[in-house]
């Protein structure tokens, strides 16, 4: 389907943020929905207050969301920072004026003195925050549950949160952010980067991707890691690398 029968760019935008935040929401709504059932058919004095069921409710639904998140991520970025990805075109040969338009729409005129730019880079803002804290909250979830995970002794939040780290083994538990923020960073992060700097963006994302080869580790399945020639991130945040043979 033509982008043009969707709306315009701010209308896609605002589509392509709301959209994923209303299928995680119903999935909340329904975990917590199916808490609160289970508590009422126990007895008055024995029901968990109504702020811990809501707060169970939520980490249930964390199997879910945090798949449907990983999947919702990429396409919000790419629309969030495509905002940003601006490509210039001169207008007077005489004064070498340039004007500078959205590289994945040619209508809209990237000038935040026009109302509607101003509005779409507003909403692109909103979004490059939500979608980049959400590593973050993969890693506040794992932090609190790496002794769990290096221990091998399983919580309720460890295996809640287990599709973020059970590729990755239990001396990698931090990786799956890492990596995340490595994409934000290699497809959203570089197109906000001036045009009048054209070597910007390689070498940052050189810089980037070397960092991700000295740390990923070399198998996944995370049973054997290799900590390479690099400094040993998991030593630094509470695990140990087990002795070579």
């Amino acid at each position: 389907m033509p982008e043009s029968c969707v709306g315009n760019a701010y209308q896609r935008l605002l589509l392509a943020g709301l959209m994923p935040v209303v299928i995680l929401g119903l999935v909340v709504l329904w975990a917590v929905g199916r808490r609160l059932a289970q508590c009422v058919r126990i007895r008055a004095s024995e029901r968990p207050r109504l702020h811990h069921a809501i707060a169970g409710g939520t980490v249930d639904a964390l199997p879910v969301l945090l798949p449907l998140s990983y999947l919702c991520v990429t396409n919000v970025a790419n629309q969030a920072f495509a905002v940003f990805d601006c490509v210039s075109f001169q207008v007077d040969a005489a004064s070498g004026q340039r004007r500078y338009y959205m590289s994945s729409d040619y209508s809209v005129v990237c000038d935040r003195a026009d109302d509607s730019y101003n509005r779409l880079w507003n909403l692109g803002c909103i979004l490059v925050v939500t979608v980049t804290s959400l590593p973050l909250l993969y890693f506040v979830l794992l932090f609190n549950s790496r002794r769990a995970i290096c221990n091998h002794a399983p919580t309720l939040t460890s295996r809640s949160c287990h599709f973020l780290w059970l590729d990755y083994g239990p001396d990698y538990w931090w990786f799956e952010p890492f990596n995340q923020v490595r994409k934000l960073f290699l497809t959203g992060f570089v197109m906000m980067m001036p045009e009048r700097m054209p070597h910007a963006r390689t070498l940052s994302a050189e810089v980037v991707t070397l960092s991700y080869i000295c740390e990923a580790p070399c198998q996944v399945g995370g049973r054997t890691p290799h900590f390479g020639a690099c400094t040993p991130i998991p030593q630094a945040l509470g695990c140990h690398a087990p002795e070579q043979a």
